[in-house]
C-alpha cells in the first residue's frame, strides 16, 4: 500500500484549530476506504497524510486532488496557500535513526506531494518544533472531501492561475504583488484564433517571409512573430474574459475593462522599462483594487466554467 503526504504554508496571522473530531477523516472511493490525516508540524506550516492507496499513481492522483481543493480553499478564504518548492527542507544522514531498527525508516522533511510505501513505519525529521492553533479548520476538511468525493481534477490553467492568487498574499512589495495578479488574468485567458482577412493576411505574410532571401536567423526571428500574430495579443484575451465575467464591476471609478486596461499598461511600464508609469492612483490602491477584480473574475471563472462553489 502507498500514502501521500502534502505539506503546505499559511501565512503567518492565519491558524486553523485542529481537534479530534477534524483532524482524521475517512471517504470511500469504490468500495474501499482512504484516511486523510491532518496535522501541524510547526507555526504556519501544516501536512495531511493521505493512507491506504493500492499503487503510487491512485496515491498520486488523490493527492493532486487535495492539493487542488486546498489551494481554493486559500483562495476561497483569501488566506493564501503555498506548496513551497517541492523538494527535500532538511538533509542529514538517516543511517543513524535507523540502524537500530530495521523497522522504521526515516526521510527528510518534505515541502509539496512526496508518495512513499508503508512497508516500514516511516518518520519525516526537520529542524522544525511543534506548536498549537486555534481556528477551525472545518472549511477545509470540507473543501477536501468534495473535491475527493466528486474526483475533481481542476485544468491546468485554473490550478495556475489559483496558485498564482495564492501566491500574492506571501509577498512584501506592492509591485511584486501587482505583477502577480496581472499574471493571473493572463493564465485565465484564452487566446484566440485570428479570423477572416485578419488571419489571411498574417498567413500571406509568412509566405513572403518562406520565399524571402533574408538569412535564416532573421527569418526564423520574424516567422516566430508572424506566428504569434496568428491569434489574438494576450491583453485582448484578458480584455474580453473580463468583460465576460465582470461586465457590471467597477473598480477605481471605471468598467473593468477599461481599469485593466489601465493596469496592464502600467505592468508594460514595470516589466519592459524597469520603472512603474506616472499612476493616477498609487500603486498600493491600485493594486488593492486589482485584486478585488481578480478575485471577483476567479470566483466567476471558477462558478460557471467548472461548476465548482
Amino acid at each position: 500500500m502507498f500514502n501521500f503526504r502534502l505539506k503546505f504554508y499559511l501565512l503567518s496571522e492565519v491558524s486553523l484549530d485542529i481537534n479530534n473530531e477534524l483532524n482524521e477523516v475517512v471517504f470511500n472511493s469504490q468500495d474501499v476506504s482512504y484516511k486523510y490525516i491532518v496535522k501541524n508540524i510547526n507555526s504556519n506550516k501544516y501536512v495531511i497524510t493521505g493512507k491506504g492507496f493500492e499503487s503510487k499513481d491512485i496515491a498520486q492522483h488523490y493527492a493532486q486532488i487535495v492539493r487542488s481543493a486546498i489551494q481554493l480553499y486559500g483562495f476561497a478564504k483569501k488566506s493564501g496557500i503555498n506548496f513551497g518548492k517541492e523538494y527535500p527542507t532538511w538533509f542529514f544522514n538517516t543511517k543513524f535513526f535507523e540502524e537500530n531498527n530495521e523497522n522504521i525508516r526515516v526521510l527528510s522533511d518534505h515541502n509539496g506531494i512526496l508518495i512513499y510505501d508503508d512497508e516500514k513505519e516511516t518518520h519525516f525529521i526537520s529542524n522544525e518544533s511543534e506548536v498549537k492553533f486555534s481556528s477551525s479548520i472545518k472549511p477545509m476538511v470540507d473543501t477536501i472531501l468534495k473535491y475527493t468525493n466528486e474526483n475533481i481534477e481542476q485544468p491546468f490553467r485554473i490550478n495556475l492561475a489559483i496558485e498564482l492568487y495564492n501566491s500574492y498574499y506571501f509577498q512584501k512589495s506592492f509591485m511584486i504583488k501587482f505583477l502577480i495578479l496581472v499574471m493571473t488574468v493572463e493564465s485565465l485567458s484564452k487566446q484566440k484564433e485570428r479570423e477572416g482577412e485578419s488571419l489571411a493576411l498574417v498567413d500571406s505574410f509568412i509566405e513572403q517571409l518562406n520565399e524571402s532571401q533574408i538569412s535564416n536567423n532573421e527569418k526564423c526571428s520574424l516567422l516566430g512573430s508572424l506566428q504569434r500574430l496568428r491569434k489574438e495579443s494576450i491583453s485582448k484575451s484578458c480584455n474580453d474574459i473580463i468583460e465576460l465575467y465582470l461586465s457590471d464591476k467597477t473598480y477605481c471609478e471605471m468598467e473593468a475593462v477599461k481599469f485593466f486596461k489601465s493596469c496592464y499598461s502600467v505592468r508594460g511600464s514595470i516589466v519592459h522599462e524597469g520603472i512603474p508609469m506616472k499612476l493616477k492612483y498609487r500603486l498600493d490602491k491600485l493594486t488593492n483594487e486589482l485584486h478585488n477584480l481578480v478575485y471577483e473574475l476567479l470566483q466567476n471563472v471558477i462558478k460557471h466554467e467548472f461548476r465548482l462553489k
